[in-house]
């Protein structure tokens, strides 16, 4: 069951790719952007790789501790993301000139 759990989790992250991709382009400027970008995406494969190797190694622990383990991750995303925008929070985007004549 929680071999299941885990690759359903793991398909639902595959949608949530493009909200990330959307949601970086609306906040990094655009000379960031790029980068934010490549480290989204690449940190986001590798944990979409890596999810059957460890769901095979949580299948001899305690559900307790299963469930303490995803509750402290998704505590840290929930602060990470809420502290995503900090530094551009009330103030509007610098216009970046992309094209030089």
């Amino acid at each position: 069951m929680l071999t299941s759990f885990i690759f359903c989790a793991r398909t639902l992250l595959l949608g949530q790719i493009d909200m990330l991709l959307l949601m970086t382009s609306e906040t990094f400027p655009t000379t960031v952007r790029g980068t934010a970008v490549g480290v989204q995406a690449s940190t986001f494969y590798l944990g979409f790789f890596l999810t059957p190797y460890i769901s095979a190694g949580f299948l001899n622990l305690e559900l307790e501790f299963l469930a303490g383990f995803c509750c402290v991750i998704s505590l840290i995303a929930a602060i990470a993301s809420a502290l995503l925008t900090w530094e551009t929070r009330c103030l509007e985007l610098a216009m970046t000139d992309v094209f030089k004549f």
